[in-house]
């Protein structure tokens, strides 16, 4: 894993730990993707965050093309993305990915 990405990694994972003990009834899943996208011939990473309960999952891709921005999906399970946003990675630090997580599993 390159150091980017686990930097990242621990940011978001640190903001669904907050984010379940805060809602203490959701239980969510993160997923780091560190070669299969690579593999599919995708220049990224990505870190996913799983609401099973909710059907809803959210993607963070760091892209090596923009090493600089985040582009987070908003879908669900099956994969079909709602919306997304870039965001620039200096901004996204663990009380903004957990208000983003917050938002989107529970009001949308």
């Amino acid at each position: 894993m390159s150091p980017k990405l686990s930097a990242f990694a621990e940011v978001i994972a640190k903001a669904n730990d907050a984010l379940m003990a805060k809602h203490q009834r959701l239980d969510t899943l993160m997923g780091i993707i560190d070669k299969a996208l690579r593999q599919q011939g995708m220049a990224a990473d990505a870190i996913t965050i799983d609401a099973p309960s909710l059907d809803k999952k959210i993607v963070f891709l760091l892209p090596d093309v923009e090493p600089e921005q985040v582009e987070v999906a908003y879908g669900n399970k099956a994969g079909d993305i709602h919306r997304k946003e870039r965001v620039a990675i200096a901004n996204l630090d663990i009380e903004q990915a957990q208000l983003m997580m917050e938002s989107y599993f529970f009001t949308h």
